[in-house]
């Protein structure tokens, strides 16, 4: 990003900050993975991945192929992946970052991209929020006219690795990681899984039914007392069995269930024994699609011993994976399945905790340090809560905790609108003494909210206040799910560009290089102490046609982000900021920083080992300082306190944006308005 500004600030960001790399998902062994329906939003455009694969093979054979290439990292290490259905809500959403019901953690999409790349992936990335995992393949290289030109499988199998949190690589041609395609590949590469189990600590682990012996013979099996269990089948060929001994509750038969759905995306063979070790009753499944294996058992009487072997009933990655063993039998043990599976749903899930304004201020807040919210939903500390009230917020205490080496590592707070929730959230930390802490805002995006305090003192108190933000209107309640994370180093984002306008000098403008189509994550705030009345900035980004990309506003005292997808070219960036009743311009600065959140597969069929290709490009815009000869006087279009002016289709974003941002070409009907449209705008109070 280039800016056409006083030449006295040439500044150029650092070239190695992509998305936040080797960051596993909190909650590993329930990944879930979906299907994004036709005509789902990806900013102003639509998923088209239906219509473009389809003419390519049939719905279930690509299908099989995407999550064949998603479950060889799996199968590799404690991974778990499970097919969910996709509700079709927009790509970015908020939400919960891992587990959100409406659709899988990872996402599946296409679009029309730039020739550069092949796909998009976002990593597991506190600031992605449901964009987190979501791979975006580039529908132009995989419709019927360029149908062959890339592998599906290579393609997905390198994107996965993305998901999963491993960055690409740049000297290693051997690894499927490699950042441009090379070919087509089958399998991972001996670093790729030392990688991936480092990441997700090591060799797929068996379950707690091996023992000492292993479970994998009659001899040997592994005897389990209640209807229902949880097994893993930790590598291709692996059997296990169980021995069981048919209680008095049970009826003169029972249904024999190997469920995988909605568990994993193991095909699983299931054989019956009765006490003789006769083979009674089996069942199979192949398809990952549809996997849960199936059989019947008759004439049973208490007392009476069977054995189920469990195995997978193909031998590739499809042949490994988690499971659930039911036997229904009767009227009791389809209530204990029930309840075992309200268990297994909500592992790791929050409690939710009503407001009842009991916890609305410092001295009765909640304490998340006890067992209900230790851990769940994949964080450090979390709890599911619902706002009812929009004069009060809800305060939650957290004793920060330290890194393995006991030093003080960093504190990343979230809040994010669940279940359809319309909720516009707020964070405010305290200290043990109840002053407000100095914490970074790294998200505020039409109902997601994250800040940071980079070195949150060990195991000092800190209070945290969820409620609704100034301007929300009648978004003001509403579900939330707040999480806590300690990680050991703080989240850092470039600086692409700052400066103080006063007076007539009330706009700059820079120059913007973008290497490769990327999402990439912007921050901008506001700060205008002097300030007698309410100003704020608007940030404009146009094409090298002149037309509109991206707009976001801020008020002096705010802080607000959003994502956005940035195809290769050149942009031009605007920043103007004026006061709302049209007065001189106090003294007002602005702030921008950003990252990239998103590493693409590079379109480019080339020999790896080839001496003079070039190295990766560089995907993180980059900034150079000039000044403009004639530049434009500032336009309606251009205040902050006029309604944004619409954005041209084709360049889309990941997510619709909060306040006063606008990404599309209508406004979210759950999108706050313009500050021009704020009741009351909130007078400047500094950043």
């Amino acid at each position: 990003m280039t800016r056409y500004c006083r030449p006295t600030l040439e500044r150029l960001e650092d070239r190695d900050l992509l998305a936040t790399w080797g960051m596993a998902w909190p909650n590993p062994q329930h990944v879930t993975v979906s299907f994004v329906p036709d005509g789902t939003a990806i900013g102003s455009a639509q998923s088209n991945l239906f219509q473009a694969l389809n003419s390519q093979a049939p719905t279930s054979v690509w299908e099989t192929t995407i999550l064949q290439a998603i479950k060889t990292w799996a199968a590799n290490t404690n991974i778990s992946i499970a097919l969910v259905n996709d509700g079709g809500q927009p790509i970015g959403i908020s939400g919960d970052i891992q587990g959100d019901t409406r659709f899988g953690d990872i996402r599946v999409a296409a679009e029309p991209l730039g020739s550069d790349v092949v796909a998009i992936t976002a990593p597991f990335d506190l600031l992605g929020g449901t964009r987190a995992g979501d791979i975006i393949l580039n529908s132009s290289d995989f419709g019927s006219a360029s149908a062959g030109l890339y592998d599906l499988f290579t393609v997905v199998l390198h994107e996965a690795g993305h998901s999963f949190g491993l960055s690409d690589q740049a000297t290693d041609p051997t690894s499927v990681m490699y950042a441009q395609y090379s070919g087509i590949r089958t399998v991972l590469s001996p670093a790729d899984i030392t990688q991936i189990q480092s990441l997700y600590g090591g060799p797929r682990n068996p379950d707690i039914w091996e023992g000492a012996a292993g479970n994998n013979t009659l001899a040997t099996a592994a005897t389990i007392t209640t209807p229902t269990i949880s097994g893993d089948i930790t590598a291709p060929g692996e059997t296990d069995f169980f021995k069981f001994t048919i209680p008095s509750y049970f009826s003169s038969s029972m249904t024999v269930e190997v469920q995988t759905t909605n568990i994993s995306l193991l095909t699983p063979s299931l054989t019956v024994y009765n006490g003789s070790q006769q083979i009674v009753s089996s069942a199979s499944s192949t398809n990952p699609l549809s996997n849960n294996a199936v059989a019947y058992v008759g004439y049973l009487m208490p007392g009476q011993t069977y054995y189920f072997q469990v195995a997978g009933a193909r031998s590739d990655v499809f042949g490994v994976g988690s499971y659930r063993l039911k036997l229904f039998s009767g009227s009791v043990s389809p209530l204990m399945i029930a309840n075992y599976d309200t268990v297994y749903t909500n592992m790791g899930s929050t409690m939710v905790q009503p407001y009842n304004n009991t916890n609305s201020t410092i001295s009765t807040s909640m304490s998340l340090d006890q067992t209900p919210y230790i851990g769940t939903q994949g964080f450090n500390r979390a709890i599911a809560g619902v706002l009812s009230s929009s004069s009060l917020g809800a305060f939650y205490q957290v004793v920060a905790q330290p890194t393995a080496s006991g030093a003080a590592g960093a504190m990343v707070v979230t809040v994010s609108a669940v279940n359809g929730s319309t909720l516009l959230p707020h964070l405010t930390v305290f200290d043990q003494s109840g002053n407000l802490v100095n914490a970074s805002i790294l998200v505020n995006d039409h109902g997601s909210y994250l800040v940071q305090i980079a070195n949150a003192t060990p195991f000092a108190t800190y209070y945290v206040q969820v409620s609704a933000v100034p301007y929300a209107g009648a978004n003001n309640t509403g579900n939330y799910l707040l999480s806590v994370d300690y990680i050991s180093a703080p989240i850092v984002l470039t600086q692409f560009a700052s400066n103080t306008l006063s007076g007539t000098s009330n706009q700059d403008f820079y120059a913007m290089s973008v290497a490769v189509d990327q999402v990439n994550h912007f921050v901008l705030s506001a700060s205008g102490p002097s300030a007698t009345v309410a100003t704020a900035v608007r940030m404009t980004i146009y094409d090298q046609n002149g037309n509109i990309i991206f707009t976001l506003d801020a008020i002096a005292g705010q802080t607000v982000s959003a994502n956005v997808l940035l195809r290769q070219g050149s942009y031009t960036v605007r920043f103007v900021a004026a006061a709302i009743d049209g007065s001189a311009l106090s003294p007002f600065t602005y702030n921008l920083l950003g990252e990239t959140l998103t590493d693409p597969m590079d379109a480019y069929p080339v020999n790896p080992l080839d001496p003079s290709l070039p190295p990766p490009s560089n995907s993180t815009p980059t900034v150079v300082g000039t000044s403009p000869t004639n530049p434009p006087p500032p336009d309606a279009g251009s205040s902050p306190w006029t309604p944004p002016p619409p954005t041209t289709s084709g360049i889309t974003s990941t997510s619709t944006t909060m306040a006063t941002s606008t990404i599309t070409t209508s406004t979210p009907p759950n999108s706050p308005p313009p500050p021009s449209q704020l009741p009351n705008p909130p007078l400047p109070t500094g950043s």
